[in-house]
């Protein structure tokens, strides 16, 4: 036993009470990322649920939009997205000139001529034209 006691030494500590601070402010410190992480979980969690509850919402919604569509009735006419609607704008001023002499030349002639730089034409202008037809068939008969 006298053997064991003299295996036995002690460690001189500079400054204890500021070790035991350091000690104590870091395991603080990790307290304090650990209810990070658990705060991090539950809101993972919870974007999940989120996730599939708009998933299910979007099912739904896509479910009543081909409903809808059932109950529409058929045409030819479509949305125009963004881009060809800022298209439509440079294209506008050709076409409202085109209209211009379409109709300056509606009794001389039946269909006027469509200008080659024009695009395609919305389905405004292209309801324009067949009215337009309409008229000039229509004077023809009387």
């Amino acid at each position: 036993m006298a053997d064991e006691k003299e295996d036995v030494f002690f460690v001189g500590l500079k400054d204890p009470s500021q070790l035991r601070r350091s000690i104590l402010e870091t395991s603080k410190e990790a307290l304090h990322t650990l209810q990070q992480y658990e705060r991090f979980k539950e809101v993972r969690i919870e974007k999940t649920k989120e996730i599939l509850r708009l998933k299910k919402i979007f099912k739904e919604l896509e479910n009543l939009t081909t409903k809808l569509k059932m109950k529409l009735p058929k045409t030819s006419l479509r949305v125009k997205h963004a881009k060809e609607e800022e298209a439509k704008i440079v294209i506008d001023e050709d076409i409202e000139e085109e209209i211009q002499e379409q109709r300056s030349r509606k009794k001389t002639t039946k269909k006027a001529p469509k200008k080659k730089g024009s695009k395609r034409l919305s389905d405004v202008e292209k309801l324009e034209a067949e009215l337009n037809d309409i008229e000039d068939k229509l004077g023809d008969i009387s």
